[in-house]
């Protein structure tokens, strides 16, 4: 653990100095990846992020979203990172498929959702689950 100083001189304020030292020592924790959905339901991003919440099983996230409009196309980002992409195995895949990634992918590599498996109006249920 650090305490960091900032000090800024009031009569130049550009001139700014840094100091730290280290007041204590605790083992750091591992942190989580978060993962977010991508697509048209959200604009590939640019709308309402979708986030996935860590569900009933321990390496499993899953979010819901309601279909606007088909098909709904969509894939998986990692901590939000664009270069972090989640995507199927297959152009367009329909169901479960293996999962390609996480790096960076072209937007027709997307799961979809289409006419034969939901409706305009309904919500899906969408669910990673990571191999340990």
């Amino acid at each position: 653990i650090f305490k960091i100083l900032l000090e800024r001189d009031q009569a130049d304020l550009s001139d700014i100095r840094v100091s730290w030292e280290k007041v204590g020592h605790r083992p750091s924790k591992a942190v989580r990846s978060r993962y977010f959905l991508a697509g048209t339901p959200n604009r590939w991003g640019d709308g309402e992020i979708l986030e996935m919440r860590p569900a009933d099983s321990a390496n499993a996230y899953a979010c819901e979203v309601a279909i606007e409009s088909l098909p709904m196309k969509f894939q998986i980002l990692e901590n939000r990172d664009e270069d972090r992409r989640l995507y199927p195995g297959h152009e367009d895949s329909e169901g479960a498929d293996q999962v390609q990634g996480p790096g960076r992918a072209r937007r027709d590599q997307c799961w979809t959702i289409d006419s034969s498996s939901a409706e305009v109006g309904e919500t899906v249920r969408v669910e990673l689950t990571l191999q340990p």
